[in-house]
Order: structure tokens, then sequence, then C-alpha cells
């Protein structure tokens, strides 16, 4: 699947689920959690995919090992604020289009080891939420 076309898909589902549901978090960042696969027995750049300039936050990674051949898949949930999806699809357009001075496509080190890209399903933002909240309860 088209990474950007995915990033395009889980932007435009957040949106739906969210004008839906109607529901506002007093204090919680508006945002998206996207969940980033390796293909099979590739692991992720992670460091690549934070960028805390700009709010974007790796929260969790978790291999799954499947099939018989027990090949292993990492995934990686990434927080996106709102607005901010724009990175990633900056770099995926960059990686389809731009060179580097060795001829090799820009950004080649992190686009090669993503596999699939998704929206994280919901409650991941609740957990984050229950978090957040019990952080501030206990300072």
């Amino acid at each position: 699947m088209d990474l950007k076309a995915a990033l395009e898909g889980a932007e435009r589902e957040s949106r739906e689920s969210k004008s839906a549901l109607d529901i506002a978090v007093h204090g919680a960042e508006p945002g998206l959690y996207i969940m980033f696969e390796s293909p099979p027995d590739v692991e992720l750049k992670l460091e690549s995919l934070e960028h805390k300039g700009k709010g974007i936050e790796l929260v969790a990674v978790q291999e799954i090992v499947s099939g018989p051949d027990e090949q292993r898949i990492q995934c990686a949930t990434v927080f996106v604020p709102e607005g901010q999806l724009k990175h990633f699809a900056a770099r995926f357009e960059e990686y389809a289009s731009r060179r580097t001075a060795k001829g090799e496509p820009r950004h080649k080190d992190v686009i090669d080891r993503i596999g699939e890209a998704r929206l994280r399903h919901r409650e991941v933002g609740e957990i984050r939420h229950r978090l957040s909240s019990a952080a501030r309860w206990n300072t």
C-alpha cells in the first residue's frame, strides 16, 4: 500500500471519528496515533519516527512474531499532533521525488523500513489521556 495514501486515509478516518463522536476532552492535545509496521524481519528506524520539536512522539513499540517461519514484525505507535501529519507526508514525497548525493532516495533508511502505516485504535488515545491525568494527580 502507498504510505502517503495510508496516512491520508488515517487522517480522514480520524476526522470522521471525531465528528461522529463530538467529544472534547479538556486538556487533551488534539491529534492522532499512527502505527507503523516494519516488513518481516526488519527493524524500524525508531529515532526517525519522532520529532519532538513538532510534538511527534514515539509512545509504544512492540514486536509480533507470526507465521510458521516465526517472522518478526516491529510495530511503533506514534502520537502526531493535529496538523503535523504533513511531516511524514513530506518525507514520503521527498523519498519519491528527491535523491541524495549518492543517488539514493531521500529518507531511504527510514521509509524502506516501513511496511505499513495506519490509524491506531481510539483506545490508545484514551489510555494516553488517563496516564496524563494520573501523572497530574501524582505530582
